[in-house]
């Protein structure tokens, strides 16, 4: 398939012989491309020996200036990518609640221990998703523990552990 996009010509076509590559799925983790941009995955309904088909296109960010319209599209809507600082609005019919047997007693479970500098960083995470407006203080007699994960980058993840 070839088709014109701005001044140059785009040519579309079939996979070549031998750009597949066969990987297993414990290994498929393990396959890290910094410039790739898009890549299809195909498991196939039965996993012999694990394989996985994993295909990927190599792209590099264009320095040439977009379409016109795009970028007017882009400007005009730039309020929607921008991080949230707040919670979502408060919606009457579509807020979550947890309902509760009458007479219940919260769950008996006690806290999980950390050693101090995992305490340091979830205490440090809490406040800056605090500052963020991402979480809020409850008066609920219901918590769940968290845990950390360290990142490949070596930073912390917090994950709540339901």
């Amino acid at each position: 398939m070839q088709f014109k996009y701005g001044p140059s010509k785009v040519l579309l076509h079939g996979i070549r012989e031998g750009s597949v590559r066969h990987v297993k799925a414990s290994k498929l983790n393990k396959l890290q491309d910094e410039t790739a941009q898009l890549a299809m995955l195909y498991v196939q309904d039965y996993v012999k020996d694990e394989h996985i088909m994993l295909y990927s296109l190599d792209a590099k960010p264009s320095s040439e200036p977009g379409e016109p319209f795009l970028d007017q599209l882009l400007e005009e809507f730039s309020d929607i990518f921008l991080t949230p600082s707040t919670l979502p609005p408060f919606r009457e019919h579509h807020n979550y609640q947890n309902p509760l047997l009458e007479g219940s007693n919260p769950v008996n479970q006690r806290p999980y221990r950390y050693a101090l500098h995992q305490k340091n960083e979830i205490d440090k995470i809490v406040h800056d998703m605090l500052d963020a407006g991402t979480i809020q203080n409850s008066s609920s007699s219901y918590a769940s523990p968290v845990v950390l994960v360290k990142k490949k980058d070596g930073t912390w993840r917090l994950c709540v552990d339901y």
